[in-house]
């Protein structure tokens, strides 16, 4: 197998930023600059570039620098990757999963009508009193926030709770920002009440109990807009930088002072739980937010905080298994860490 891919050499590169503001690529992004007498960062093509094609045209095109460079990169399949591949196309044959209900539905409404009906009128005094548990994941396209949202859907449902999600995408220019809202409610007090809960579709300011951030940046966003509080929130979030478009066509170095936003994200929230999720995830797979939201301690359901309940999530994902599992061990730990 070959596979095209750009970059760009440091020592070439002045640093004037001129292919990020043509391109626009988000996988062009900022580096330290090797030389010790220039400040000013230089661009640096990350492993998101799948060799298209159009940085190196643009560049070259306006006679722009010439930085960039083009490597052909052969591969040889290996006994392993032979029989992952054989497992792949076993399990593309499998047959799909049952749809879900709508939410608020019960077991027995096939067919019939249902409306979500309010659980504060008939409460006693007892059930009252339960409220919500409310979770923000707010991450990068191509960073896995669906794919963790649909995780934790998965660890309620099978762990007592009934279960809401909603995944809100806005544009941030490097690869979309997104708000992925989970609320999760116990089954036990429902049925305690008779009457289906209510969820919110949207996280509101001020009654968010976790917030997980794939990037420094999104959770002083996070922070920004009131979704993390002091008395309430754990805030986990990673410490590396994803730059935005205004860091990166800056003529100087424009890029944002990581210490100032996680000490913002720091005085914020109730507890921080900050680590770096890009370098685990170089090293081990995805799923670095499901482990850390082990650490959170806020999903009591009857599975309580063993390994297996989470492990058994990722299994039913059948999204990277193996990866997700070992970054998932390894995240935990990070978290636990910190």
């Amino acid at each position: 197998m070959v596979r095209e891919r750009f970059g760009v050499d440091p020592d070439t590169c002045t640093g004037d930023h001129s292919c990020i503001r043509l391109s626009g690529c988000p996988s062009l992004t900022l580096a330290p600059n090797p030389d010790p007498l220039r400040r000013e960062p230089v661009t640096k093509v990350i492993n998101s570039c799948v060799g298209c094609g159009l940085c190196g045209e643009v560049a070259h095109a306006a006679v722009l620098c010439p930085s960039f460079y083009r490597a052909s990169i052969i591969a040889n399949p290996t006994g392993w990757d032979r029989f992952k591949a054989q497992g792949a196309r076993r399990r593309d044959r499998l047959a799909a999963a049952a749809p879900r209900r709508p939410p608020g539905c019960s077991t027995s409404c096939a067919g019939a009508r249902w409306t979500p009906r309010s659980l504060t009128t008939t409460m006693n005094a007892q059930t009252a009193k339960v409220r919500p548990i409310t979770i923000a994941v707010v991450a990068l396209g191509g960073e896995g926030g669906g794919v963790l949202a649909d995780w934790i859907v998965d660890l309620a449902e099978h762990g007592g709770y009934l279960a809401q999600a909603t995944s809100v995408p806005g544009v941030a220019q490097r690869t979309g920002a997104t708000v992925y809202y989970l609320e999760l409610f116990p089954k036990s007090a429902a049925q305690a009440a008779g009457r289906d809960p209510v969820l919110a579709l949207m996280p509101v300011p001020g009654d968010v109990d976790v917030v997980l951030a794939s990037e420094l940046m999104e959770g002083a966003r996070a922070v920004e807009r009131g979704f993390v509080t002091p008395d309430k929130t754990l805030l986990i979030a990673s410490t590396h930088r994803v730059f935005a478009m205004t860091e990166k066509i800056a003529l100087a170095d424009g890029r944002a002072d990581a210490a100032a936003l996680l000490a913002a994200c720091r005085d914020a929230a109730r507890q921080l739980v900050a680590f770096d999720m890009e370098a685990l995830a170089d090293a081990t797979g995805s799923a670095l937010e499901r482990g850390a939201v082990r650490r959170a301690g806020r999903l009591r359901a009857r599975c309580r905080s063993h390994a297996p309940a989470f492990e058994a999530a990722i299994r039913r994902g059948q999204v990277g298994v193996n990866s997700s599992l070992a970054a998932f061990g390894a995240g935990f730990e990070a978290a636990r860490a910190g």
